[in-house]
């Protein structure tokens, strides 16, 4: 019975841990790579595109939509901010430097 239960203990510790680890390590570790990009790079200046996906008969496209112009960027948490807008970088699909602009691409609806 004691075996059993510290089984079921050691289970759902693991499963937290396991959980906990997820939620932070994402943001963290694409934050502190666009950190040391920008920093690399010297680069201080971000602009916010986002991409919808539309169907038209039979086939789809892509459009991309500007949501800032060229500002200045940081951090707060887990939010890119840029013109007073926040941004949660978990939903970020992917960023890319272009000409001393790093241009961050989020999914639209």
């Amino acid at each position: 019975m004691k075996i059993v239960r510290n089984g079921v203990v050691l289970f759902f510790l693991i499963m937290g841990f396991t959980a906990y680890g997820q939620d932070n390590c994402n943001y963290k570790s694409m934050i502190a790579k666009i950190d040391s990009i920008s920093k690399a790079e010297n680069i201080e200046i971000g602009k916010v595109k986002i991409l919808y996906v539309t169907n038209q008969f039979d086939h789809t496209q892509t459009e991309k939509k500007s949501l800032t112009d060229k500002s200045k960027f940081h951090f707060d948490g887990q939010f890119l901010v840029i013109e007073n807008k926040y941004f949660n970088i978990n939903k970020l699909l992917y960023f890319y430097v272009d000409d001393g602009v790093i241009e961050f691409f989020f999914q639209g609806y």
